[in-house]
């Protein structure tokens, strides 16, 4: 449902692009899609065959891909083989045993039409620059990072791949505000769970340690899966050397999700501001101003590559191997110095 629920209404939306179709797997899909999405106004396309015929389309210059992250890979792929524009869905790949070949593959085709890896987070107003503020506060000593990733299973067994679906887009936070993580020190805990009136059991994770980054700063997170978006919570605390600040997300009891932020200076009383969520509308402006400086013949928006992308997932993946052992994250830049 992540295309119908984000993209392909925010693309109608736009004027700077123009909705052309809709793809999903099956006939049924796909014809639900266009009701829902566009009032049947737009051709559909369905299974393999239709993908084909999109493809072979040339009015057709970019595709929003929105798929379990299971099957997402090989229609990312057949897209870029085409030598068209994408934006997919994190993470890159959820099997952490092809990470290593993945990244291969990407430096290898690093050219070539544009390819972000949305994240929505990290694009959410709120904790861009501008609104931070920290110049104001003073360099961050120690940040706070609780959440609760909601996450799609239907396995009744403890997967890493729930954790790299959710914690991928708070690293990519993490790293867009505090710079390049150096070290992380976790302990994994699972729960099974078995709840009455839900057909599937489900294994209640909880991630807990620390991550330190390169200017310094520690960061403390705690967090746990779940599969209700009812249980959806975030809360970032940043200490400062002048004050701090605590951004939270609120669910509301009304269904309206806000993030709330809260700066206290050492002569000044906390003061709140609240940001709607837009993640979603700016992930799809950056990746227009990637197609449009691609078209002008200018590299733009690293972050949203699909190397930095790669980044966040081996984090994760660190995360989740360290078993309490400080465990040191070393991108290729790094070791070329």
């Amino acid at each position: 449902r992540g295309a119908r629920e984000n993209y392909a209404p925010l693309i109608l939306q736009n004027s700077n692009f123009h909705l052309r179709a809709l793809w999903s797997r099956t006939k049924a899909s796909a014809e639900s899609f266009n009701l829902e999405v566009a009032g049947l106004s737009l051709e559909v396309f369905w299974g393999d065959e239709g993908f084909a015929q999109l493809l072979n389309r040339p009015d057709i210059e970019g595709f929003a891909v929105v798929l379990p992250a299971a099957v997402q890979s090989s229609y990312v792929e057949q897209i870029r083989h085409q030598r068209r524009h994408v934006l997919s869905e994190k993470p890159v790949t959820a099997d952490w045993g092809s990470a290593k070949e993945k990244l291969k593959q990407i430096e290898s085709d690093s050219e070539g039409p544009i390819w972000h890896i949305s994240s929505r987070l990290r694009h959410e107003p709120v904790f861009q620059a501008e609104h931070l503020r920290l110049h104001e506060l003073g360099q961050v000593v120690a940040a706070e990072c609780f959440a609760v990733l909601v996450v799609d299973s239907s396995a009744p067994s403890p997967d890493e791949s729930l954790w790299i679906q959710g914690g991928v887009q708070h690293i990519a936070m993490l790293r867009h505000i505090l710079g390049s993580i150096t070290e992380v020190n976790c302990t994994r805990i699972s729960e099974h769970s078995s709840r009455p009136g839900h057909g599937e059991d489900f294994w209640a994770d909880a991630l807990s340690g620390t991550l330190r980054f390169e200017n310094g700063a520690v960061c403390v997170v705690n967090w746990q899966t779940s599969d209700s978006c009812h249980d959806e919570r975030l809360r970032l605390t940043l200490r400062c050397a002048r004050g701090s600040l605590t951004i939270e997300l609120d669910t509301g009891g009304t269904g309206l999700r806000r993030y709330n932020m809260r700066r206290s200076g050492n002569s000044v009383s906390a003061l709140l501001h609240s940001f709607t969520p837009c993640g979603a509308e700016r992930q799809l402006e950056a990746w227009g101003a990637g197609i449009r400086a691609f078209r002008q013949g200018v590299d733009s928006c690293k972050a949203d590559s699909p190397l930095h992308a790669m980044v966040d997932l081996f984090v994760v993946g660190a995360m989740l191997q360290s078993a309490g052992t400080p465990t040191l994250i070393r991108t290729k830049k790094q070791q070329r110095k």
